[in-house]
């Protein structure tokens, strides 16, 4: 949901032009920019125009995440699934801040059933990241309050994606973590292996066998 509300007039000359509370990805940043100016480096006069400038920003980078409710159509894998919002628009998404055994590793299907049972029949929301190179929405996603990948790697069917775990806030990185060793010395999912490999080297290999 996008929310613009422009102040009066009185509260412009002494106070921020606007308030903005814009649910997009963060590669989307001019409309958080501009919402941000201060009202010291426009005149008055401009309080109207910048708003309205920032509403249609909002609008035109975030239209797909206008709408807050999502259905799971088919789930790829162990974190990836394609959705489909309430107008009919679809997505193929990438949950964030995990990684699921590849296809050809141990656990693999085991994975994506358990993520299915997670989505099926559940009103999604999304809060979308950014777009990976195969052009994935990368996002969190929820079902009511559910965070679908950390239920993921509760379970033991995903990694918490170090790699990226810098993108995390603080908290939400913790909470991984610390679900991710809980399911490791539980032995849960993949982790009853003795030496589970990750996903990402799983890759790595297979790219430097197919180099030679």
């Amino acid at each position: 949901m996008h929310i613009v509300r422009c102040q009066p007039l009185m509260r412009l000359l002494s106070g921020s032009i606007c308030t903005v509370n814009v649910q997009a990805p963060s590669r989307w940043p001019n409309a958080r920019r501009i919402a941000a100016r201060s009202a010291d480096a426009y005149a008055a006069p401009h309080a109207k125009f910048v708003c309205c400038f920032a509403l249609l920003l909002a609008f035109q980078f975030g239209s797909a995440f206008a709408q807050t409710v999502w259905r799971a159509e088919h789930v790829l894998d162990g974190d990836s699934l394609n959705v489909r919002g309430i107008n009919g628009e679809r997505l193929r998404v990438r949950l964030a801040g995990i990684d699921a055994p590849e296809k050809t590793q141990p656990y693999a299907d085991r994975s994506r059933k358990h993520l299915r049972s997670l989505v099926t029949d559940c009103r999604l929301s999304l809060a979308s990241e950014k777009r990976d190179r195969y052009g994935r929405t990368v996002a969190q996603v929820h079902c009511g309050s559910r965070d679908i990948a950390l239920a993921q790697i509760e379970a033991g069917y995903a990694w918490h994606f170090d790699r990226f775990a810098h993108e995390q806030q603080a908290e939400q990185r913790e909470r991984y973590r610390r679900a991710q060793q809980h399911a490791r010395s539980e032995r849960l999912g993949l982790w009853s292996d003795n030496s589970p490999q990750a996903p990402w080297l799983h890759r790595d290999q297979m790219r430097n066998l197919v180099k030679r």
